[in-house]
């Protein structure tokens, strides 16, 4: 039972980490749908609420579709992390 509250607790404080870092975090499905979008993003203009499920090129117009697709698909293919400024 304390293994459980453990890992639980060890779950919220990275949720709470994710949520409070000072930096934009923006998790995308392969459909380039946005599943997370943090606080940081929030105080941008739009809530997580609104970004969910949206495609990144419906919430960010510039962003190039070709230039994203070719980021985010080594992250898909290798399970890895992508960074952008």
């Amino acid at each position: 039972m304390t293994n459980d509250f453990e890992q639980l607790s060890e779950f919220h404080w990275m949720l709470d980490m994710l949520q409070n870092i000072n930096v934009g975090l923006v998790v995308l499905n392969r459909q380039i749908e946005v599943q997370v979008w943090n606080a940081f993003m929030e105080n941008h203009g739009i809530t997580s609420s609104k970004a969910r499920d949206l495609k990144l090129f419906d919430l960010f117009r510039a962003i190039l579709v070709n230039w994203l697709q070719r980021k985010v698909e080594p992250v898909f293919q290798l399970r890895t992390r992508a960074f952008s400024a």
